[in-house]
């Protein structure tokens, strides 16, 4: 009995500690211009990818304005606290720019939490428990938590970590679903949802296009109509100029 309760500690430990491993690399940092004041461009490089965004400040704990506006070059250390794990950063900055090392240290439990929301981390072969590693560095980086996750369930989109992390890079949200529903557009698919925000079919626009006298547009010409870089201006401009019968291929 004492031999089968040591098996299913250590079985237990094993399992805990699959994601043990440290990540490291390095990356750089430049503060907004006054009129995105509160957000900051970091890039992460590590084995010759990088990966670069647009972030608010306040993501991050033990870094001031100071030390990112300081005239002289100073020390940083300062974290990203996310679901998946932590990055700590360190390394100096000086008038708005900065650069240094980081590290990652995923939260195994993490791993737990997506499996009970049915999405799997499966690597592959030897480098399985490295790919869950690289996983849980690209979902702290973007913010892919279990809340947002859960939303978008509520909202009837059960799909991948991958349609997951691909909604949440390209500001897919469950308000944003709510919000395209109320203004007619239900049921719409994942990749509909990603393309049409890709190109920036928010509904602001889509109320703008409304208002310029194209009420009854799918999501989709919507879409195209952005695409070819059709403002609501424009739309207004043709139908002072007498173009009335407009749909989205004339247009």
């Amino acid at each position: 009995m004492k031999r089968f309760a040591l098996l299913i500690a250590a079985l237990f430990l094993a399992a805990t500690s699959v994601t043990a491993a440290e990540i490291r690399g390095a990356w750089t940092a430049s503060a907004s211009a006054d009129e995105d004041a509160g957000r900051m461009y970091l890039q992460i490089t590590r084995n010759r990818s990088n990966n670069g965004q647009t972030m608010l400040r306040s993501s991050f704990t033990g870094l001031t304005d100071s030390q990112i506006h300081s005239v002289t070059q100073v020390p940083v250390s300062f974290k990203l606290v996310r679901e998946a794990g932590t990055l700590t950063f360190d390394g100096t900055f000086r008038q708005g720019s900065g650069a240094g090392q980081f590290v990652f240290a995923p939260d195994a439990g993490f791993v737990n939490t997506l499996r009970s929301l049915d999405l799997s981390t499966e690597g592959s072969g030897k480098q399985k428990n490295r790919d869950l590693d690289e996983q849980l560095l690209q979902m702290a980086i973007h913010d892919v938590s279990s809340s947002f996750i859960r939303g978008m369930q509520a909202e009837g989109y059960r799909g991948s970590l991958d349609d997951y992390f691909s909604m949440r890079i390209h500001r897919v949200t469950p308000e944003l679903v709510r919000e395209l529903r109320l203004l007619g557009y239900d049921k719409i698919s994942s990749d509909d949802l990603v393309s049409s925000q890709i190109h920036r079919v928010t509904p602001q626009y889509i109320r703008e296009m409304r208002a310029a006298g194209q009420p009854r547009l799918s999501l989709e010409e919507l879409t195209g109509m952005r695409i070819h870089r059709a403002t609501p201006e424009f739309i207004a401009e043709l139908r002072e100029l007498g173009y009335t019968n407009l749909d989205s291929d004339s247009s």
